[in-house]
């Protein structure tokens, strides 16, 4: 039971948190055409107003505009963006739903969870399979956030909050129109991409997906879409990946992708950019930067925005930044692999900083190797990459 009310969402601190994120997030308009950057301004004269709506349960959400974006396999997205008003409410629904909701979500799960990480699931599967389970099956849940039936999760949503009002404004926000091309379009399938109550959303639907599996005495984890089952043996990942189909299609009417579905017994398999396989020789699994990553990790070090990198010493800046943040995101990874990997990026960097800076007039060759040299803190990865083995050690050693 989830112990959320109106009054909880119209809470002055809430909305005023609610206000600060909307206008610190500082995105686009919406079909209303006011600005984020409005929004304080706009609800000392309106707010009162709408808070009397939402309280009545007689508040409409306004239409969303939408607009597509590319993914990697070349098919679309919508994104949505709702009116700053809306922007408001469903920041504070989230504010308020969200601590509840954390607390009945299957320890499974992963994704868009306060305390949670990318990295959290990767240690979470990497000890499942030291500890047996190394045959699985990954796969993602196919256009799922296309496909999530609205009745099934408005039927949740009224058996979890017992407030009809916060479960009036929920289904409206579900329901909503918006615009794409000069069309006004009603949500009937799915849910909207592009504010924070979509994950909360989506978390909520497929928990029923995860307390259905655990009873059931399944081992899985799940983060966001995607999906890997594990077992002993070949025989127990399959029966798992038998149940969790019947459970996606029959109850929450959805299915498996099985173009991305791959099956792996004893072999290892990436997973959020990491590879965890090839055993030690202690007989243990290791992290691993996976290949698809590198590949990533290649193609954007080489990536330096005008806008940003607009001097030398701002390019500097950019490099050690981008560095620190992809190491320490892969800080579980191999330590002999992530030094080899390292060279390589740090080698590229240097010969495109000297060969993009060194075609101005201002800056000589001299210059700039006297200038990379006084800033390697920001440029090689040595220092950092010491800094860091040192502070996982001390960690391990604190555990």
């Amino acid at each position: 039971m989830i112990n959320a009310t109106v009054d909880d969402l119209l809470e002055k601190t809430v909305i005023e948190r609610a206000l600060k994120n909307v206008k610190n997030n500082n995105s686009f308009c919406g079909f209303d055409g006011v600005y984020a950057k409005d929004v304080m301004s706009l609800w000392q004269k309106e707010g009162y107003k709408i808070e009397e709506k939402v309280r009545n349960a007689s508040y409409f959400p306004c239409i969303a505009d939408a607009f597509e974006i590319k993914k990697k396999n070349g098919k679309k997205r919508n994104i949505t963006v709702p009116a700053v008003t809306d922007r408001v409410i469903i920041r504070a629904l989230h504010l308020v739903l969200q601590p509840q909701y954390d607390k009945v979500f299957s320890n499974r799960s992963f994704a868009f969870r306060p305390g949670r990480s990318t990295l959290d699931a990767i240690k979470y599967l990497k000890n499942k399979m030291n500890s047996g389970y190394d045959c699985v099956i990954k796969t993602d849940i196919k256009s799922c956030y296309d496909t999530i039936n609205h009745d099934v999760l408005i039927s949740i949503l009224k058996r979890d909050i017992p407030d009809s009002r916060i479960c009036i404004l929920l289904e409206r926000l579900i329901r909503a129109k918006y615009c794409k091309y000069n069309r006004v379009i009603r949500m009937t399938l799915g849910i909207m991409q592009g504010s924070t109550l979509s994950p909360l959303l989506a978390n909520i639907y497929l928990n029923e997906f995860d307390q259905k599996m655990e009873k059931q005495g399944f081992q899985f984890i799940r983060y966001a879409d995607d999906i890997i089952f594990l077992g002993r043996n070949n025989k127990e990942v399959s029966r798992a990946f038998v149940a969790a189909k019947k459970i996606l299609k029959n109850e929450l009417h959805l299915m498996f992708n099985g173009d991305k579905t791959v099956k792996s017994l004893r072999r290892g398999i990436d997973f959020l950019g990491y590879h965890i396989g090839r055993r030690s020789r202690y007989g243990y699994y290791k992290l691993f930067v996976g290949e698809d990553a590198k590949d990533n990790l290649m193609k954007y070090a080489l990536i330096a925005r005008k806008a940003v990198c607009d001097t030398p010493e701002n390019h500097l800046k950019w490099i050690g930044s981008f560095n620190r943040g992809w190491l320490n995101y892969f800080k579980y990874a191999d330590k002999r692999e992530l030094k080899k990997l390292s060279r390589l990026i740090d080698e590229k960097q240097r010969k495109f900083f000297i060969f993009r800076w060194a075609k101005q007039s201002d800056f000589t060759l001299l210059r700039l190797t006297q200038l990379m040299h006084i800033t390697g803190g920001f440029v090689t990865m040595k220092n950092w990459l010491g800094e860091l083995f040192g502070r996982l050690s001390l960690q391990r050693k604190g555990e």
